[in-house]
């Protein structure tokens, strides 16, 4: 069952609370690999594509990230670059939803954790482009009217991406499990932790935010 989004918000808290005690544990950049692209909606059925568009990076380590520098682009003239006021954390083996709209009342019912600007998704056709420092962190490139498939996400597998199954709903009923799991988890990295991360992992670990399954 997907977690509500007071849950994940309520979980979400308390990490970061966690993660403030002890922030200089915290790496000061983001290497490639650390961040994987899991999932994406192009073309909401729900509502429009201005109010709708999301996609979804899971942290692959076993420490937090701090987002802000991270570069968004396609290989045309959208770009976006994260700067918050305050460090914005994608918790260790989490999830991180970015979208157009953060009201969850009017964007088909997910919950954003960041609202990106200047950055869209075409239908058939675009690419999301992860940088930080001008190194390449991911992407995801795609020519394929799968991807514009009307109310359905495409979530990464084993070697790629697919549609997400039609049993994997969210909000106002397009498919999708933004915030929560799909049919695959990625492989995460294990980078050998500092001494002193082994006691943040620990506190931390009962309210990290996992993606969890939905049954139907």
């Amino acid at each position: 069952m997907q977690l509500s989004a007071l849950q994940r918000l309520s979980k979400r808290i308390l990490t970061i609370c966690s993660l403030a005690l002890f922030s200089h544990f915290s790496p000061a950049a983001i290497f490639p690999g650390n961040v994987l692209i899991t999932e994406m909606m192009a073309n909401p059925a729900a509502v429009s594509d201005s109010n709708g568009e999301w996609f979804e990076i899971f942290n692959t380590t076993s420490n937090p990230i701090d987002l802000n520098g991270l570069h968004i682009r396609d290989n045309g003239s959208n770009q976006h670059t994260i700067n918050t006021a305050m460090p914005l954390w994608i918790p260790p083996r989490d999830y991180f939803v970015l979208g157009r709209n953060g009201d969850s009342s009017s964007n088909g019912g997910y919950t954003a954790d960041y609202v990106y600007s200047d950055f869209t998704l075409g239908n058939s056709s675009d690419a999301i482009i992860l940088e930080f420092n001008g190194s390449l962190i991911d992407s995801l490139i795609y020519n394929s009217s799968m991807f514009g498939t009307p109310g359905n996400s495409i979530e990464i597998i084993s070697g790629g991406y697919a549609l997400t199954p039609a049993n994997l709903s969210y909000g106002a009923g397009d498919i999708g499990t933004p915030g929560s799991a799909g049919s695959y988890t990625p492989v995460a990295e294990v980078p050998i932790p500092a001494a002193g991360w082994l006691f943040i992992t620990a506190l931390s670990g009962v309210v990290m935010a996992r993606k969890r399954s939905q049954n139907g």
